[in-house]
């Protein structure tokens, strides 16, 4: 948490009982601590708490042979990324795609104002859509599909609208399309919509 921005995320939702998660990094400002809940839920919605800790969460550092994070970021989101979406992992899609893009978006806040070289920006632009096109080709049938995917467009946003392609922001408006529907539908019947998502909605637009 930032001193003066707090990101709530939902990593993982569903009934296996084990679950490996990728996770968003700690911000720099919070000493790179996460503050990490689990959930357990019946089928008639009542709900517990079972862990509820923090932890450390750096900046992972590139490999050898790439020229920075991002250089790396962009490797792995046309690589790793797209290796998941063609096997149809939808859970593992979203996990990767949020920590990626806040790893990239904390290390661009770690660099303040320095200038960012052509190469660089390049780096950065791809790992944006990248993601964005991967979020954006999965089917969404849930409202957590939904927290999920918005949570992760919006952070891809959440920097700079110019790292994002103009196909990227069309397929993005019409997967909002998408959620609003089916947020709609589920309003009728009855099923109250997170404010995050909204937040998020309004924060892609």
């Amino acid at each position: 948490v930032r001193e003066d921005v707090c990101e709530d995320f939902v990593v993982y939702r569903g009934t296996s009982p084990e679950h490996a998660a990728y996770l968003p990094p700690g911000f720099a400002a919070a000493r790179h601590r996460l503050a990490v809940s689990v959930t357990v839920e019946d089928h008639q919605g009542a709900a517990i708490t079972a862990l509820n800790r923090s932890m450390e969460v750096l900046l992972p550092d590139p490999p050898p042979g790439y020229s920075s994070l991002p250089h790396w970021l962009a490797e792995l989101t046309g690589s790793r990324l797209m290796e998941l979406l063609k096997q149809g992992d939808s859970q593992r899609v979203r996990e990767m795609s949020l920590a990626l893009i806040t790893a990239l978006n904390e290390y661009e806040h770690t660099r303040g104002r320095a200038l960012v070289s052509l190469s660089e920006r390049s780096y950065r632009a791809s790992v944006r859509s990248n993601i964005t096109r991967a979020l954006t080709a999965l089917d969404l049938s849930t409202v957590s599909d939904i927290q999920q995917t918005s949570a992760t467009l919006a952070q891809c946003t959440a920097v700079s609208r110019d790292f994002v392609c103009e196909e990227c922001q069309n397929s993005t408006l019409n997967k909002l399309e998408s959620m609003l529907e089916i947020l709609q539908s589920d309003t009728r019947q009855g099923t109250v919509t997170p404010t995050e998502i909204a937040d998020n909605i309004l924060n892609i637009m």
